[in-house]
């Protein structure tokens, strides 16, 4: 199994081996907050967490599709037209940010189970769940639904995941784990949509868990695929068994494993 790359997803790593992070202004705003301000845009993040990979996903996040192809903001996902997105993975809250300043009418239904971010995310998006614009799920993610243990990367908080029974410690918790074609179910959510997903290599299961949405409404995907090897081509499998109608692209080189695979996949 090999993957294709253009010119500019090859040229990506290099670019982000001499990108230089955009300056991060932090502020004290409660014995358990801060904020982080990175250009205009602000997000609130606990304090005894280090928010050193802040820049780092504020770049994946924010710099044009034009500047860095893994980045969601693919022209064919179309941010600023959909009526839903899912945020799969919402940790700091970026990527829900870009989609009000994209979109502000637009309805985020957001899953994140870290506790350690439940607070934070209150504050940066107070005005979106209280206008019901947005809806915070504290769960997981999977094919089914259950209730399983969750890393909690305490001192990188975004590579936090569901782990394995070999790497249970004190540093996880139990989760609940809900599926997309459940939750699309309770909150009304058909067609004109998109699904964002990063959650750390359980992006198969999720996505086996969201295969009536993706049969009968067809929604834009974006989905993080670097973490393992075959996980772009998986992914692929899922969402064509699902619905043959999609369009399949893989963008982005990621070379900092071996060997280099996709950072993403995204389907229309």
């Amino acid at each position: 199994m090999n993957y294709l790359f253009t010119t500019k997803d090859k040229n990506l790593y290099k670019i982000e081996q001499s990108l230089k992070m955009q300056e991060k202004i932090v502020k004290q705003h409660s014995k358990t907050l801060n904020t982080v301000k990175i250009t205009t845009n602000e997000v609130f993040w606990p304090s005894n967490i280090s928010d050193t990979a802040l820049p780092w996903l504020h770049h994946e996040i924010f710099d044009s599709f034009e500047d860095n192809p893994s980045s969601y903001n693919h022209p064919r996902m179309e941010i600023d037209k959909v009526d839903w997105i899912i945020d799969a993975g919402c940790c700091e809250g970026y990527f829900s940010l870009f989609t009000f300043q994209k979109n502000s009418n637009c309805k985020v239904i957001a899953f994140e189970p870290l506790k350690e971010m439940e607070e934070a995310l209150l504050y940066t998006f107070s005005k979106e769940l209280k206008s019901k614009n947005m809806i915070l799920i504290n769960k997981a993610l999977g094919k089914e639904t259950g209730k399983l243990k969750f890393f909690s990367g305490d001192t990188h908080l975004c590579d936090s995941k569901i782990c394995l029974d070999t790497q249970k410690d004190d540093h996880s918790y139990d989760v609940e784990i809900t599926t997309i074609d459940l939750v699309s179910k309770q909150h009304n959510i058909n067609k004109n949509g998109m699904i964002k997903m990063d959650i750390e290599g359980a992006e198969m299961d999720a996505l086996l868990g969201a295969t009536e949405l993706l049969k009968t409404y067809k929604p834009k995907l974006a989905i993080a695929v670097y973490h393992e090897y075959e996980n772009a081509m998986l992914c692929k499998e899922i969402i064509l068994k699902a619905n043959p109608t999609y369009n399949v692209e893989f963008r982005g080189e990621y070379k900092y494993f071996t060997p280099s695979r996709p950072y993403m996949i995204f389907a229309y």
